[in-house]
Formats: structure tokens, C-alpha cells, sequence
């Protein structure tokens, strides 16, 4: 069953992908904006079903460093999330394809959490802090040597084309 937060966020990143060709940024708007308070709850909701420690934490907001189509209905996002249990920043990967015909995420890539000694075995940085948009660049070029804490995948991506 999908839940209101996957279609909100399907139909909404489908808007916004329409615009732009394949491996352009995708740039700031309402559209993109409502794409990501729903992407709050979708995440948390995927990892919970393999990480129970998921039942108690949310997610607050996004900084991406990365923000991409990489095909008609695909995206891919690099950057960071803000846990809302402490407001703090870790970092995030997740690529995603919505469903061509309706508003469901066909297959989602999620990477969260950097291994270290806070709460949920992440590394975490205080929002507001000096080190925030350090950490946010460095994300991008220590994406494959980050030790990710959290890695999901919801549907298939063969199917998903």
C-alpha cells in the first residue's frame, strides 16, 4: 500500500523532473520543496522496516550538495539530513525512480548515517555549526569511503525503468 507521503512525494519530484533534462541540477522551487518535507517521512518509514531504531527518530530537513536528474524519472540526492531528535546533520544518499504510470516510488537507494558515537551509531554535527557546510562538499567526494550506518532499498530498479 502506498502511503500519502509516497504519493505527495512521487507527484511532486515528477513535476519537477519535467523541466529539466537528464543530469541537470534540480533547483529550488515549491514543487521541489514539498518533494522534500514528504521525502521526511518516506525515508524514516523505509528504514524502519529493517532498523527498528527507525520507529523513533524522524527527519527534519535537507541540505543537498547534490541534487540531479539522472533519467526521466529518476533523481539522485547528496547531502545531509537533519535528525529531529537532536537536530543534528548526517549525511545521506538516496537515489529514487517514481513509477512512470502512477504516484509510487518504483525503487528507492537509501544511505544514511556516517559511523561514529551518537545516537543511532552515527556521527552527527550540531545544526548551525561551523563544521555544517564543510561536512555538506565533503560528502560528495568520500561518497563511496563514507561507512554508512543505514542502507535500504524499497523496490526494484530492473522494474523500475
Amino acid at each position: 500500500m502506498t502511503s500519502r507521503a509516497e504519493e505527495v512525494a512521487s507527484r511532486c519530484l515528477r513535476a519537477v523532473l519535467a523541466s529539466i533534462s537528464v543530469g541537470s541540477a534540480i533547483e529550488e522551487s515549491d514543487e521541489f520543496r514539498t518533494f522534500q518535507s514528504a521525502l521526511e517521512r518516506v525515508i524514516p518509514s523505509t528504514l524502519e522496516v529493517e532498523y527498528p531504531w527507525w520507529q523513533h527518530e524522524s527527519l527534519d530537513a535537507f541540505r543537498f550538495a547534490v541534487a540531479r536528474k539522472l533519467g526521466s524519472e529518476e533523481a539522485e540526492f547528496v547531502g545531509l539530513c537533519l535528525l529531529i531528535s537532536d537536530q543534528t546533520w548526517t549525511p545521506l544518499h538516496v537515489r529514487l525512480r517514481i513509477a512512470p504510470q502512477n504516484d509510487k516510488i518504483a525503487w528507492l537507494y537509501c544511505r544514511l548515517g556516517e559511523s561514529g558515537t551518537g545516537n543511532g551509531g552515527m556521527l552527527r554535527t550540531p545544526y548551525g555549526s561551523s563544521r555544517e557546510t564543510k561536512l555538506l562538499y565533503s560528502v560528495v567526494n568520500r561518497l563511496e569511503f563514507i561507512p554508512w550506518v543505514y542502507t535500504v532499498t524499497h523496490g526494484s530498479p530492473e522494474h523500475a525503468a
